[in-house]
């Protein structure tokens, strides 16, 4: 199998260098190596949505929680009553 190596030079224009030959070996590990990049990007990407939900749940939690608490008036109050 052959695939053309491409580089970008200063002025942007698109150079070809060379063809270059794989084995079937070389394919299989590039593969491999793309597959595992892929899924820890999307390992990342699942992190951060779980820490986002998990942040703002527990902000509604703590909201939930002082809006009982004002009820009970277990909290001093904000504005001074007389």
């Amino acid at each position: 199998m052959s695939a053309k190596h491409h580089n970008v030079d200063d002025s942007g224009e698109l150079e070809q260098l060379q063809d270059i030959r794989l084995t079937e070996e070389q394919i299989q590990r590039i593969a491999r190596i793309a597959a595992r990049t892929a899924l820890n990007q999307v390992y990342a990407e699942v992190g951060k949505s779980v820490l986002r939900r998990a942040a703002w749940l527990i902000g509604v939690l703590i909201l939930a929680l002082l809006i009982f608490l004002a009820g009970k008036e277990a909290l001093p109050p904000i504005v001074g009553k007389p």
